[in-house]
């Protein structure tokens, strides 16, 4: 059976907690988590959580492999535990500087200054623009399980 992974993942034998937030995709609402890492890439992370997690933009409270941002590509529970994956992102530093900026207004529970900007960052680190690109706003290669995270972002900025 051929694998479809970009990078080999490494399982995490040593317990190690994994703490940062996620504004979900779903509703740009914010949520705090304490995980703990069971595998680690090049490209992402895999962690394990007692309470839910929702696809979003995570931002990790300290850096994770080297990063500070990432997206929570998919969750799941097992009746025990939720398991999720989160994609690491490349942000610059001043990328990094403005979000951690946003993110420090979130935490003080103001509005953030420019959530279009936050929302433009994340795109331009997943898919290579500064802006959400035309067309239609769903991809046709949507997962069967309903999960689509760059949908879901574009849909957002749509709505804005």
């Amino acid at each position: 059976m051929k694998s479809t992974r970009e990078s080999i993942r490494y399982r995490v034998t040593k317990k190690r907690e994994c703490s940062f937030c996620v504004i979900t995709f779903k509703d740009l609402s914010w949520t705090d988590h304490k995980t703990t890492v069971v595998n680690i890439s090049r490209h992402g992370v895999g962690v394990e959580a007692d309470d839910k997690l929702e696809p979003g933009f995570v931002w990790f409270l300290d850096r994770m492999g080297g990063f500070r941002g990432g997206v929570l590509m998919w969750a799941r529970n097992d009746n025990r535990k939720y398991h999720a994956g989160i994609r690491f992102i490349e942000l610059s530093r001043y990328e990094e500087q403005f979000i951690q900026e946003q993110v420090a207004l979130i935490r003080a529970n103001k509005p953030l200054t420019n959530p279009e900007a936050v929302l433009a960052t994340i795109m331009r680190a997943l898919t290579g623009t500064s802006s959400v690109p035309s067309g239609p706003k769903r991809s046709s290669a949507k997962k069967a399980d309903g999960d689509d995270p760059l949908g879901d972002i574009q849909d957002m900025v749509a709505k804005m």
